[in-house]
């Protein structure tokens, strides 16, 4: 398992082809082990999934992210690891991050890891239609045995090999307090929450979908994030809570 850097990262889209590097901003970082890939899935259809993007590097899948609006992206901020301006693109509106869809440029990548700055005059948007939308972000946190569902391009299964259409998966939101037992000493703050079955695994986020949606209803409440192997049924997936970071967001735009 490797480590990252917790928290969340706005990307701003340029342009289809032009040059651009991404615009973003870091919240709580903490270094944790990392799982970020989905099991225990099906493939799906990116129309069912319409908010799905892939982040990728020199035109290669790394992430997934969600459509927040037309022209900006939530993701997993250790996502950008290593990562330098002019590197990222975002794929959307196809149901395989390989090809189709329409692939926006992001710009301007700060160097620090707190980004809330005034951001520069928006460029390009993504063009809406049936596999192109934006996701709503949940305000509030829900309640225990909510199911939820997550989609990625990531593993398939712990070991790989990663997926080239779209997979979704349904997992039930874990109780505050039983997370924060099965991680411990690993700290499970009020900025995430956990999905998964606890007890029984088999079905979770793997590698690749690290910055992905968990949508209950028609919003989003967590951003695929970490945890400890995938599927295990002991440790179920924890994502960042999305109501946590709503005005660190607002402040973005």
């Amino acid at each position: 398992m490797k480590l990252f850097a917790l928290g969340v990262i706005v990307f701003i889209a340029l342009s289809e082809s032009g040059e651009g590097h991404p615009t973003s901003f870091t919240i709580d970082g903490k270094g944790i082990e990392n799982n970020v890939q989905i099991v225990g899935g099906d493939p799906v259809d990116i129309e069912n999934y319409p908010y799905q993007v892939s982040v990728q590097s020199y035109g290669s899948h790394m992430c997934g992210g969600s459509l927040i609006s037309p022209n900006r992206v939530l993701t997993a901020a250790h996502c950008t690891d290593g990562q330098s301006a002019g590197t990222l693109t975002v794929r959307a509106g196809s149901s395989y991050h390989i090809a189709g869809g329409q692939v926006l440029r992001v710009k301007n990548m700060p160097a620090s890891a707190l980004r809330l700055s005034t951001y520069d005059l928006l460029e390009s948007s993504f063009v809406l239609g049936p596999a192109v939308k934006t996701i709503a972000l949940a305000s509030s946190r829900p309640i225990a045995g909510t199911m939820g569902n997550v989609t990625g391009w990531g593993y398939l299964e712990p070991t790989g090999p990663i997926s080239d259409q779209l997979q979704g998966v349904q997992v039930p939101v874990v109780d505050q307090l039983q997370c924060l037992v099965a991680y411990v000493p690993l700290p499970i703050t009020d900025t995430m929450m956990c999905a998964g079955y606890l007890g029984e695994g088999g079905k979770d986020a793997c590698k690749g979908d690290s910055g992905g949606a968990l949508v209950v209803g028609s919003a989003q409440v967590g951003i695929v994030s970490w945890g400890k192997g995938c599927g295990y049924y002991r440790y179920p997936g924890v994502y960042t809570y999305v109501g946590s970071i709503l005005e660190h967001i607002k402040n973005c735009e």
